[in-house]
């Protein structure tokens, strides 16, 4: 089933409605190695131009705690 970007998925009981793909983006921010500016825009707008619209900015998935 090839997934289309134009789709929206309903979260939870929620009104808000996400595309099935979405872009982790905490790596751009550092997480791992440090980016540089430039490649973080130029990746951003890769995405964007390809189709992207949902960009994840969160640090982590899931501390623990």
């Amino acid at each position: 089933m090839p997934i289309r970007l134009t789709d929206r998925r309903q979260v939870g009981a929620t009104s808000l409605a996400l595309p099935p793909f979405g872009f982790g983006a905490a790596h751009l921010g550092g997480m791992y190695n440090r980016v540089s500016g430039e490649l973080s825009h130029a990746t951003i707008k890769a995405a964007w131009d390809n189709g992207v619209r949902y960009f994840d900015t969160g640090s982590v998935l899931w501390s623990g705690s």
